[in-house]
């Protein structure tokens, strides 16, 4: 998808699928002027129970550099949400931009559900005000701010394990501000 605007954006959604698995049900969404996706629910109306999986965003299907001019993937007001198996290249802002969420899911330790996400120029994935976030298993590498950067974590215990985390211009992993127990495990 090449557009003015987002690439897909999806408002207040239950059980959306964004891709899938399938030969061909990936999408390629490049070169928009907003974010590749923008996924978000409102203050008590949240998105439940999506899925954004084996999309490229902010690359070609030939793999040449075509990012997104602000996020690869916008998140707001979301539950259970599970983004897997995507490559999140290129794009202006961060790869991943997640705001107030509950029982996100980036990435697994399942054949495919792994997520590239690098050359980025903010934080490979940025997260703020989010309950009990699992990032397991990505390749986050070469972004132009942290690998991982997180604020504001609540409610369960935050989880960070598996990933190859390298080549980021700041830290790895930065986390402040938590009232919940952080794992940061096997990195």
């Amino acid at each position: 998808a090449m557009s003015g605007n987002s690439g897909i954006e999806v408002h207040t959604s239950t059980g959306t699928t964004i891709g899938g698995t399938a030969a061909g049900a990936g999408n390629v969404i490049a070169d928009n002027t907003g974010d590749g996706v923008l996924l978000a629910g409102i203050l008590g109306t949240l998105s439940t129970g999506d899925l954004i999986e084996g999309n490229k965003i902010g690359v070609l299907a030939n793999s040449t550099a075509s990012g997104n001019t602000s996020n690869g993937i916008e998140i707001q007001y979301t539950s259970g949400l599970a983004v897997f198996g995507n490559t999140i290249k290129n794009n202006i802002a961060a790869g991943i931009d997640v705001h107030n969420a509950t029982g996100l899911t980036i990435g697994g330790t399942a054949l495919g559900a792994s997520n590239v996400i690098s050359d980025n120029t903010r934080a490979g994935i940025s997260m703020h005000v989010v309950d009990g976030p699992e990032v397991i298993g990505n390749t986050i590498e070469s972004n132009g701010g942290s690998g991982i950067y997180g604020t504001s974590f609540s409610g369960s215990t935050a989880v960070f394990a598996e990933n190859t985390i390298k080549s980021n211009s700041s830290s790895g992993i930065y986390v402040a501000s938590s009232s919940v127990t952080i794992s940061i495990q096997g990195n």
